[in-house]
């Protein structure tokens, strides 16, 4: 094999190892990463400036991600992002399904407070009753907040 043909495989196995290491969130030993960092120059005549594009375009996802999950916690998404769009992750479901969950609890706890106006039959119904206004309060209190 000539000398070309050796670096043309030397060159497909370290874009190998690199797409692997990429693959698995670039994490690794200590050594392989120093590996990577001594082969800089050469991934930078094979398409570093690609990997570094492809970095970038990550992390400009995943602000916009985050961005989501905090307008999501705030409940201001009328028009939420589906799987598969750039905008949506695991963790914006998460907080998009708990904040459902938050407001149809609030739904809740507003609706029973909103029967405790009426007395009750019993001593137990108005301590309930109390309860429930309490609690639908503090959250109210708490959506008002915002980032404090």
């Amino acid at each position: 094999m000539n000398n070309n043909g050796s670096e043309t495989a030397q060159s497909a196995q370290k874009d190998e190892e690199f797409e692997a290491w990429w693959d698995n969130g670039g994490t690794s030993s200590l050594r392989t990463a120093s590996r990577y960092h001594e082969d800089a120059h050469f991934h930078a005549k094979r398409g570093w400036d690609a990997h570094a594009e492809r970095v970038k375009d990550d992390a400009e996802q995943l602000r916009v991600q985050l961005a989501g999950c905090s307008v999501a916690a705030l409940g201001g998404t009328n028009d939420t992002a589906k799987r598969g769009d750039y905008g949506w992750s695991p963790a914006y479901q998460d907080v998009l399904d708990l904040r459902r969950r938050h407001d149809i609890a609030k739904d809740v706890i507003e609706a029973v407070a909103k029967m405790c106006d009426t007395p009750g039959p019993s001593q137990a119904w108005t301590e309930s009753c109390y309860k429930v206004e309490r609690e639908y309060a503090r959250l109210t209190e708490q959506d008002g907040k915002g980032n404090e």
